[in-house]
């Protein structure tokens, strides 16, 4: 079972805005970035184009931002009772996934 905590649709931040959660969250959080962005995802560095989808797990630390202007994104806070879900999917974490066709 997924349980959604809270979430946001077309999240607008400035240019000057970053995000750091050295701790990360308790929960998943999918992201899905409407800008594109710098993340840093536990000791992994990567830029993402519009159109990316991100699932962190709890716990995990993060960073991002997009030095090159505004930062938008959709985002979902979630807690699920069966760790394994994502695995048993294949559908990565922590990790950027592009997601064909979007339409943002």
């Amino acid at each position: 079972m997924i349980t959604i905590r809270n979430g946001g649709c077309a999240a607008r931040h400035p240019s000057t805005f970053i995000l750091s959660r050295p701790n990360g969250l308790p929960v998943y959080e999918l992201l899905i970035v409407r800008t594109c962005g710098d993340f840093t995802v536990g000791n992994c560095f990567y830029h993402v184009l519009p159109g990316t989808a991100i699932i962190f797990s709890p716990f995990m630390p993060y960073y991002y931002q997009n030095p090159s202007g505004i930062y938008m994104d959709d985002w979902l806070h979630f807690e699920t009772d069966a760790p394994d879900l994502f695995l048993k999917a294949g559908v990565p974490t922590d990790q950027p996934i592009q997601l064909p066709g979007t339409d943002l």
